[in-house]
């Protein structure tokens, strides 16, 4: 009978070395399949050209998704945002999503705002995405706030006219000896956007100047003011005063 247990012994231990070979060999590869705990570092496409950005991805073991573009005069033709974001951890070959800047210059129609109110020819101006350069008050017209002319870099801009997105109309509007005041509001604290918004409502001029690490389209769009001259006044002044405003990375406040 000792043959026999010899023989039982050593199937027993042949099976079971062949079921550590095989386990441990599962392992592995099922290791490499899923490349399980091993994570790569997402690098910095933004302001990287596409091919840039390819050739970067290509190199950090990760491949670009493009979801989308817009329109921003600055730094044409780059990326703009990127998700997941410079310095995340994810595996090998995983899909970045960036949003690009497009290459094109974006035409808009200029509208005709002759005859519109101040107030009216702001808010058409604002959905064609143009912007508002200065308000030139005519105090020979005897009705406050009507839109009289539309100028573009200082010429008569005709309606239906074509001019690149976010460029600057200016307005040359009524003023009446008997309308032409109003006051000047508290805007420190709020973004550049909201507060030149609310001034032009209030017939001001605005004039922005901005701290030296504002610097894109973006950061001014996003710096708060924190001076007003001249300063906010419950006291009348006349519609089109230009009122500057100082403004900084709201991150600065803190």
């Amino acid at each position: 009978t000792g043959w026999k247990w010899f023989w039982v012994v050593g199937n027993l231990t042949i099976a079971l070395i062949i079921f550590l070979i095989i386990w441990f060999g599962s392992g592995s590869v099922l290791e490499s399949i899923t490349r399980h705990g091993e994570t790569l570092e997402v690098p910095d496409f933004q302001g990287k050209t596409l091919e840039e950005a390819e050739k970067l991805a290509s190199d950090a073991g990760v491949r670009l998704q493009v979801t989308d573009s817009i329109y921003v005069k600055e730094r044409r033709g780059t990326v703009d945002r990127q998700d997941p974001m410079p310095g995340s951890k994810v595996k090998k070959d995983r899909k970045i999503r960036v949003v690009m800047r497009a290459k094109g210059i974006r035409k808009v129609v200029v509208p005709n705002l002759v005859g519109y109110s101040t107030r009216q020819a702001l808010a058409e101006l604002g959905s064609r995405g143009l912007l508002v350069g200065t308000i030139i008050y005519d105090d020979k017209v005897p009705t406050s706030n009507n839109v009289l002319e539309q100028r573009y870099r200082g010429r008569e801009i005709m309606p239906g006219d074509s001019v690149e997105a976010e460029s600057t109309i200016d307005l040359v509007v009524g003023l009446s000896s008997e309308d032409c005041e109003t006051r000047i509001p508290d805007v420190t604290d709020k973004k550049g956007t909201e507060a030149v918004r609310l001034l032009h409502n209030y017939y001001l001029n605005v004039r922005c100047k901005y701290d030296r690490e504002v610097n894109t389209s973006e950061e001014r769009a996003n710096a708060v003011v924190y001076k007003q001259t001249p300063a906010p006044s419950d006291l009348p002044v006349q519609m089109g005063i230009d009122v500057t405003l100082y403004l900084r990375n709201e991150a600065s406040e803190k």
